[in-house]
This record gives structure tokens, C-alpha cells and sequence, in this order.
């Protein structure tokens, strides 16, 4: 059986369609080592995550039925089951796992939108004290549940990564005509002050002697 590997799995059991099935199985996955040795070849085993029976028995009109079987949240992405004896049928493997919970301050007008599945997103989640202070156990547990919808699927995150990289690539090059167009600007106002200098550092030299005979004169 296969199963999302992101969801860790927290218990097993089994489905049986015949009324009258006991079952002693192993379940477990599959881990492969690998070899002390340079070139030699690892070795694929069942590695036991249970090993119990499971049943379901029809007495005078009774069931009784074996309950799942709780296991360390174990994470998989094949679940493999090996019965002890033969069986006559295949049962379905049943797991269960808990639910992720998000709690969140409302603010603003409904609905509201959760975005997930952007790889370079930074995390968000703060601790549920800051979130909730003061709330007891309780209060959390009586909270306003949210029901989800119908997911709705949005603009692929590789676009988004290359809208990323291309806004990045256009910030670059919009600081670099910053840079370029001050650089010019210093050196045109470089070039306007050392000709204003030129233009009023004073008169020739024969126009002075000859201003200053003429004021002796008079």
C-alpha cells in the first residue's frame, strides 16, 4: 500500500470482507543498507514496525472486530504487510494520522485564503501562546472550527520562482541605471564647476597694468 509520505501515520488496522478471518501479520517497510565494503551491494530488508493479529469474528450474531493498533507516528511511502499463514482474501490496510491543526486571528472580512506548496516560502507559524494568549486548553478545543473548500489551484510555483528571479533581474538593472545616471551627474557638474573657476579667476595680466595706470593718472 501506498500512502503520502509527508503524513505520519499513527495507527494501523486492517478491513476484512469475510465474516470469520484471523489474521496474525507483520507490517513494516522496506529499508535498504548499504554495504561496509566499497562496491558491494546493500542489502533490502522488511524492517517490523508491528507484528500482532487482527480479526473479525461473527458469534450468535455478534462481530467483534479487532481495533486499530497504535504505532510511533511513522512516516512511509510504502506500507508493506506480511501474513504469518496464508490467507484467503486481501484486506485493505487502514491508517490513521492526525490532522494538522492551524490557528489563526481573524482580521478583515471573510473569506480568507490559505496559500501553501511555494517551495522558497519563509515560515510564518509563531508559538500558539502569542497567538492565543491566555486560552486555556479548553477554549482552545471550543474554538470556531473552519471548514475548508474546494481547492483552487494557482499559479505554478516554478512561474513564481521565475517571476521571482526576473522582478530580482530587473531591480539589478534599475540600480544599476541609478548608479550610472548619478555618476554622470557628478561628472557634469565636475566639468560646469571647474569652468565656472576658469571663467572667474581673474583678468590677464596686461589689462591689469594698464586699469591701474590709468587710475594713477587720474
Amino acid at each position: 500500500m501506498t500512502s503520502p509520505v509527508a503524513i505520519p501515520a499513527i495507527s494501523v488496522g486492517f478491513v476484512f470482507q469475510a465474516q470469520n478471518v484471523v489474521m496474525p501479520v507483520m507490517v513494516g517497510q522496506y529499508q535498504t543498507t548499504r554495504g561496509r565494503k566499497p562496491g558491494e551491494r546493500g542489502v533490502t530488508q522488511l524492517q517490523p514496525i508491528l507484528n500482532t493479529t487482527f480479526y473479525q469474528l461473527s458469534q450468535k450474531g455478534q462481530q467483534r472486530v479487532s481495533g486499530d493498533v497504535e504505532i510511533a507516528p511513522t512516516n512511509a511511502a510504502t506500507w508493506v504487510a506480511r501474513p504469518v499463514a496464508p490467507v484467503l482474501e486481501r484486506p485493505a490496510l487502514r491508517l490513521r494520522w492526525a490532522p494538522a491543526t492551524i490557528v489563526f486571528v481573524a482580521a478583515g472580512k471573510a473569506p480568507y485564503h490559505l496559500a501553501f506548496g511555494r517551495a522558497r516560502a519563509t515560515t510564518a507559524s509563531v508559538p500558539l501562546s502569542q497567538v492565543a494568549p491566555g486560552c486555556t486548553p479548553r477554549e482552545l478545543a471550543e474554538l470556531e472550527p473552519a471548514t475548508p473548500e474546494a481547492l483552487v489551484q494557482q499559479q505554478r510555483a516554478d512561474t513564481i520562482e521565475q517571476v521571482d528571479v526576473t522582478i530580482g533581474t530587473r531591480r539589478h538593472w534599475l540600480w544599476g541605471v541609478l548608479v550610472c545616471g548619478l555618476a554622470a551627474l557628478a561628472a557634469m557638474a565636475w566639468h560646469l564647476f571647474r569652468q565656472m573657476k576658469v571663467d572667474t579667476s581673474g583678468v590677464p595680466a596686461s589689462d591689469a597694468v594698464s586699469d591701474s595706470g590709468l587710475h594713477a593718472s587720474d
